[in-house]
């Protein structure tokens, strides 16, 4: 928030100083719009470009929607000052303008949910004219500004380049066939297993844009975002696992494909990895399809104590479902993971704010696992209670992680702040669970700060 003042507090200074008269601001204003396109043509994944500057999701998301807020102020201001100035209107100045606000109303929350898969063809797609009006509205002894288009050009085309040719080497190797999905109807969520043609080194944290064109026409033309739970390898090569709630759109198509092997192209993979290794206590918090986020992380920091290559000697995870049912999603690998916790560092809690009358009655003397590594927790959760006992001097050094939803991520937020001191550190993970129900459509990955 800081920096994003800060960015449009410089923006605004160099179009009032020095003092200049109404048609000098607009000229300015006009400028310094085209400017800031420059870093908004980031190819046609911002994940790539956030990859390769070893910056995260969350913080890249963030920059992009202060700059892209802060262009389409100025081409506002550069418009209101023409139009009451009266000064000659020209098609591809109203093209262009339209084209910026059009782009700045549809990124908005509100529009993005109700037509996500058309937004995001409709923003490439309306980019491309806006570029296409702003250059044709340049006039030709304007060579700063159409040098700068230039470069947002250049920039755009070969971070588009780029990213084709690393979708080619992700989805076609020799001698090998296509990637294939299984996709398998879990409870209330969909397992998606995808046999990957070329096999890479999976980290915690990563996530594929997959794309199936027996979903529909819009699933073949752009990839939609999961978080990759698991893998495993044998000798046809490597699996990922995918763990998806359906609601509509793609995940609802995506729930009717099941039992049958699927063509699929998967674009990726992306995200950077926390190296929670180094913190002698790790504690997690997942609310839901949240769970997502944290298996791998687990899974490495197992394989990290039995290799004895990291210092954490406590993995506490709070998970919150909705119902003993969400438990069905990730069976498998809690099994797995309680086989590989040969010292016993792992302790699990899951917590049901609300348990039918049946239900309780069946499960309050049952005990899951064994070693009291995972507890059954009725009602709603401690966070204050739970951050003090993990934070005491001590301890060691500690970080908290978060892949749950907005309710939780606050009081989290707020008690680590608390009990904040050098030894303690809070991460956020990109993916962010949803609280919308299933009829409301929705992306199927998202992080705070996505335009």
């Amino acid at each position: 928030m800081l920096m994003g003042i800060l960015y449009i507090s410089v923006n605004i200074l160099c179009i009032i100083i020095p003092r200049a008269s109404s048609a000098e601001i607009s000229r300015r204003a006009a400028t310094m719009s085209t400017i800031n396109l420059i870093p908004l043509l980031c190819g046609p994944r911002l994940m790539l470009m956030s990859q390769l500057l070893g910056i995260s999701l969350r913080a890249h998301f963030e920059f992009h929607t202060w700059v892209a807020t802060t262009a389409v102020a100025q081409a506002l201001i550069h418009v209101v000052i023409s139009v009451t100035s009266k000064q000659p209107v020209k098609l591809p100045g109203i093209i262009g303008g339209s084209s910026l606000g059009f782009l700045f109303l549809f990124s908005l929350h509100l529009f993005r949910r109700l037509a996500y898969e058309w937004f995001l063809l409709s923003h490439l797609l309306v980019a491309v004219t806006a570029l296409v009006a702003i250059w044709l509205h340049l006039e030709s002894k304007k060579l700063f500004a159409k040098t700068i288009v230039l470069i947002g050009v250049s920039l755009w085309t070969a971070a588009t380049s780029l990213h084709f040719l690393y979708f080619l080497f992700r989805n076609f190797a020799f001698g090998r066939t296509l990637a294939t999905a299984k996709v398998a109807n879990v409870s209330t969520a969909v397992k998606v297993a995808i046999d990957v043609p070329r096999p890479w080194d999976v980290k915690a944290g990563q996530y594929i844009f997959l794309s199936i064109p027996a979903a529909g026409l819009l699933s073949s033309l752009h990839g939609h975002p999961f978080m990759i739970v698991w893998w495993q390898r044998d000798i046809n090569g490597l699996t990922v696992f995918l763990l998806v709630k359906p609601r509509s759109g793609f995940t609802a198509r995506l729930a009717g494909l099941q039992n049958r092997k699927r063509l699929a192209f998967i674009d990726g993979p992306y995200g950077l990895e926390y190296d929670f290794g180094e913190y002698k206590t790790v504690l997690m918090f997942a609310t839901g399809i949240g769970i997502a986020g944290h298996l791998l992380y687990i899974r490495d920091l197992l394989t990290g104590y039995n290799d004895c290559t990291v210092n954490t000697r406590r993995v506490i995870l709070i998970w919150q479902i909705d119902n003993e049912e969400n438990l069905d999603w990730v069976k498998q690998w809690m099994d797995d993971l309680l086989v590989m916790d040969t010292g016993y560092i792992l302790d699990i809690t899951l917590c049901i704010p609300i348990r039918s009358a049946q239900n309780k009655a069946q499960k309050e003397d049952v005990p899951y696992g064994t070693h009291n590594r995972l507890r059954d927790h009725e009602g709603p959760i401690d966070i204050t209670d739970i951050v003090k006992a993990n934070s005491k001097p001590g301890n060691g050094k500690m970080v908290v992680s978060m892949c749950s939803n907005n309710a939780m991520a606050d009081k989290v937020r707020r008690e680590v702040q608390q009990h904040m001191d050098p030894g303690v550190r809070l991460v956020e993970l990109d993916y962010e669970p949803s609280l919308r129900q299933k009829s409301e459509p929705e992306m199927d990955f998202s992080c705070r700060g996505m335009p």
